[in-house]
């Protein structure tokens, strides 16, 4: 899925992996992991390096993955962009319109970083507690 930057104007791209058990009724109160990138990375890798698939059927839950830019800074003073802003209010809303069996209750979401993405993934959760229960750290063993 290719989507505009609400607040930033630059185009992202998602990788969003449901759980085959959501596709059998009308899955409310989902849980979800959202997967933020290293830099010089994009959403892709989590899910051609990853066994992301397999651990979104295993354990019922979504998984999200923006590409947020080749730098990766996830931050609002990256040149021309919001990344901040949109991640944690535009993009929030925009997925939880467009797919309402996502919870809203922050104990049922998770930011899973690597690298930029972990940094990213701890800020986010301390300026949005009311959004995301907590975030993880992921170091290099995810690609072995």
């Amino acid at each position: 899925m290719h989507i505009f930057n609400i607040t930033g104007g630059a185009g992202v791209t998602l990788d969003i992996l449901l759980p085959d058990t959501w596709a059998r009724g009308k899955k409310q109160g989902g849980r979800t992991v959202w997967l933020l990138h290293d830099a010089g990375e994009a959403s892709g890798s989590w899910v051609s390096c990853t066994q992301a698939e397999v651990f979104a059927n295993r354990y019922g839950v979504a998984m999200i993955a923006p590409s947020m830019g080749p730098l990766a800074s996830y931050r609002d003073d990256e040149p021309g962009c919001t990344w901040e802003t949109f991640f944690v209010k535009g993009l929030w809303e925009y997925l939880h319109e467009l797919l309402p069996a996502l919870s809203r209750e922050a104990k049922d979401n998770l930011l899973l970083g690597r690298g930029a993405g972990g940094e990213a993934a701890q800020r986010y959760a301390a300026v949005s507690p009311e959004q995301y229960g907590g975030a993880v750290v992921s170091g290099t063993e995810w690609l072995e």
